[in-house]
């Protein structure tokens, strides 16, 4: 995601802003501003707010993610498995949640909670994370990727 302005400035000016009206050969008429401008201020349009709302968007997705097991690569004292997540970027930093459906059994829970304790580390890059586990897992669950 592109960062977004934070330097718009207002316009600054001194009395009142004032506007040119000039009649068209169609009967109509047209405004111009013809304040007199200190500072004329920064201007603010579609892009700008859609990219706000696209950023904004990004913050509260949610994806979520079946951390399965098998297939974890060993690497010195922890495990990792990489999974696909559409939209994440290298650059993403989403929170990560352990997701647990209301009718999921007690046991189910708490064996689901257990294995999500065993993460150590989620690394994002494009078009997914690789999760880095203290030992791999010996059940599968689901994360929750709210930021994508």
């Amino acid at each position: 995601m592109n960062n977004l302005s934070t330097s718009y400035q207002d316009a600054v000016f001194s009395g009142s802003r004032k506007y040119t009206m000039t009649q068209n050969s169609d009967n109509t008429v047209s405004f111009t501003d013809a304040t007199d401008y200190t500072t004329p201020g920064t201007q603010f349009g579609a892009a700008d707010i859609n990219a706000t709302n696209g950023a904004i968007n990004s913050m509260i997705a949610e994806k979520s993610v079946n951390i399965t097991t098998g297939q974890w690569t060993a690497s010195g004292s922890v495990f990792y498995k990489d999974f696909n997540v559409n939209g994440m970027l290298a650059s993403d930093t989403p929170v990560i949640s352990l997701y647990i459906a209301s009718n999921t059994a007690k046991a189910n829970a708490k064996t689901a909670q257990k294995m999500f304790s065993y993460i150590t580390n989620i690394e994002t890059m494009a078009g997914k994370i690789r999760v880095y586990s203290h030992t791999a897992p010996t059940s599968a669950y689901t994360i929750l990727i709210k930021g994508v």
